[in-house]
């Protein structure tokens, strides 16, 4: 929850496998949610500024 990930936390606590390290992390709802906005916003706003880009072109111009 920190942002270090999964493989680091499980190579720091001497875990040969990440799947021994799932079972003591556990995810709040909040850090959930927030990582989902991250990604959302961040989708938001490739999409926005893409159809800025080709504002009124057709998607299908070259066919």
């Amino acid at each position: 929850m920190n942002g270090v990930d999964m493989v680091t936390v499980a190579k720091l606590l001497g875990h040969a496998l990440v799947e021994t390290t799932e079972r003591y992390v556990h995810l709040s709802d909040r850090s959930v949610t927030d990582a989902a906005d991250r990604v959302s916003n961040r989708i938001g706003a490739a999409l926005a500024g893409r159809g800025a880009e080709h504002e009124g072109e057709s998607e299908h111009a070259d066919r």
